[in-house]
């Protein structure tokens, strides 16, 4: 995938060498490309390097992320332990034992379903609306089930799927209401609930002694979303940087 030729783990005791490597590198965060083997014919991770990499980072105090795009591949994360999976797959259901698994291990999910539209229509031509359209029932369901989801999107400039950053964040938020969350906790998605998941207690909410990261909008979000796309002001840190 273009990554450099350290990024590779080439199984269980490999896993101290790359956990090294990414933390003299200031790593917050330890992401991991889990694949289901029988559904890509690429190499696959087997679980006991899944666990190593996240027992290590574990004793190194770094979260996991796992990429896992199939039922299989959630599993695995599952399976291995990892704090968060990313993306939700568009092929298949989730099985209510997975589900339920996820709920019970308190997994946070983050489907950036805005990536999973992007590349059902890069892939998929006529069947991208089907496609989705499960991307988005897999959703429902976790949110039905109180799973923990956080609003994110994969943002990126490839050719092949882009995604643009920043305003791509607000068609996620529209799609996770479409998925049956309420406006409110939409919005929680992308600030105190994301944060919380990440560990950052000093943002995603106005309190004081807080880093006052503001969007300032003339419109109550709750009753009309679109509002956070244009807002009055801007403040980061403290600090305005828009108006």
């Amino acid at each position: 995938m273009g990554f450099p030729v350290e990024s590779g783990v080439t199984g269980p005791d490999d896993a101290g060498r790359f956990l090294a490597w990414r933390e003299a590198g200031g790593a917050d965060l330890i992401k991991i490309i889990i694949e289901d083997p029988d559904a890509t014919e690429v190499p696959a991770l087997d679980i006991p390097t899944l666990r190593a990499l996240v027992d290590g980072a574990r004793g190194r105090g770094l979260l996991t992320v796992a990429h896992a795009v199939t039922p299989g591949a959630f599993d695995r994360g599952l399976e291995a332990g990892v704090d968060v999976l990313t993306h939700v797959p568009f092929g298949a259901r989730l099985s209510e034992a997975t589900i339920s698994r996820i709920v019970e291990t308190g997994t946070i999910v983050s489907p950036t379903l805005v990536m999973m539209r992007a590349i059902a229509d890069a892939r998929l031509g006529e069947n991208a609306d089907s496609a989705f359209a499960l991307a988005l029932s897999n959703v429902r369901a976790l949110h039905a089930a109180g799973v923990r989801i956080i609003a994110g999107t994969d943002a990126n400039e490839t050719p092949f799927a882009p995604v643009p950053h920043g305003a791509s964040l607000h068609d996620e938020l529209g799609y996770l209401i479409d998925a049956g969350m309420t406006a409110a906790e939409a919005v929680r998605s992308a600030t105190s609930g994301a944060a919380d998941a990440l560990g950052l207690s000093d943002r995603g909410r106005i309190v004081e002694g807080g880093r006052a990261d503001l969007l300032v909008i003339g419109t109550d979000p709750l009753a009309e979303l679109d509002g956070l796309r244009t807002p009055a002001e801007v403040w980061v840190g403290g600090v305005q940087v828009s108006s």
